[in-house]
């Protein structure tokens, strides 16, 4: 963070006249919550708790991964599970901007998309968690992550009891989603995996009931190349794949059986606050950069 830029722009927030708007979302960009002075983070502060106050759920643009895990198991079980720490409350909104800033700004560096998480409020019995844990963050091949993130699904799974996690990408048409139960993975799909694992076509009825009967007929061909930047070659996927119960789109799954973050809305029961919170790639790191949307 260059310092003489950011007491310039300390000093224009300061100063009267026009431009002092500018200058703040300059100096979030430039350095996040630790690039503002204490006078502005305290208005910052007082801004979220009177937004929190009336604010209704909206949908989310949706480009990257996140988890449902059941509210019930309480707020702290959440951090723990997941080994965060200096959870802050924020707006929804806030909490939603950090996660797409954090997917989309190219300039962040090498820890930029595993630094923080947002957490939900209970919506509707649910807890939703978006980011990207540091244990899958740096992982260079498409079959490391999604084992990864089967084991940590899992995982959370035998200390919720249900965990379920999600993926969805704005820009080529990705999508994935895993469900376990009780410490073991009950079902799972990646438009990407090559190979279908060995339950790709058992349907998920135990879940939801209507999941297979509301299914399409079958279709012809899905993506046959998709090029996913970071890991090298283009990956070459089934063609002809049917869209069969258990291969529906990540947000077709979780609204049948969760939350489905992309129709979030005023119907949605919201219990309690949003968080912000670092990961371990996050603590002791300066704060993200990015001017977030409260």
């Amino acid at each position: 963070m260059n310092s003489d830029v950011l007491l310039e722009l300390r000093a224009a927030r300061r100063a009267p006249g026009p431009g002092r708007r500018e200058a703040l979302t300059a100096l979030a960009n430039l350095g996040g919550w630790d690039a503002l002075d204490p006078v502005d983070q305290r208005a910052m502060a007082r801004l979220i708790e009177v937004k929190a106050l009336t604010e209704k759920p909206g949908p989310m643009h949706l480009c990257g991964s996140w988890y449902a895990v059941p509210a019930a198991v309480g707020r702290q079980a959440v951090l723990d599970a997941f080994e965060l720490a200096d959870a802050r409350p924020v707006t929804m909104r806030l909490g939603a901007s950090a996660w797409n800033n954090d997917r989309h700004n190219w300039d962040l560096g090498d820890h930029g998309a595993c630094s923080r998480m947002y957490i939900t409020p209970a919506l509707d019995g649910w807890t939703l968690v978006f980011g990207t844990v540091p244990t899958v963050a740096h992982l260079q091949s498409e079959a490391a992550f999604r084992e990864a993130v089967r084991a940590h699904c899992a995982e959370l799974s035998g200390r919720f009891g249900v965990t379920q996690w999600y993926g969805a990408s704005c820009g080529d048409g990705w999508t994935a989603w895993c469900l376990a139960e009780d410490g073991r993975v009950t079902d799972r799909y990646d438009i990407l995996e090559p190979e279908p694992p060995e339950n790709d076509h058992e349907p998920v009825i135990r879940y939801y009931d209507d999941l297979v009967a509301r299914t399409a007929p079958p279709t012809t061909t899905r993506f046959e190349q998709l090029h996913i930047e970071g890991f090298g070659a283009p990956t070459i996927v089934r063609r002809n794949r049917s869209l069969r119960g258990d291969e529906r789109h990540a947000t077709e799954v979780a609204a049948g059986l969760s939350i489905n973050p992309a129709a979030l809305g005023p119907h949605h029961t919201v219990t309690g606050r949003a968080l912000l919170a670092l990961t371990s790639c996050g603590i002791g790191r300066p704060s993200t950069p990015g001017a977030l949307a409260c």
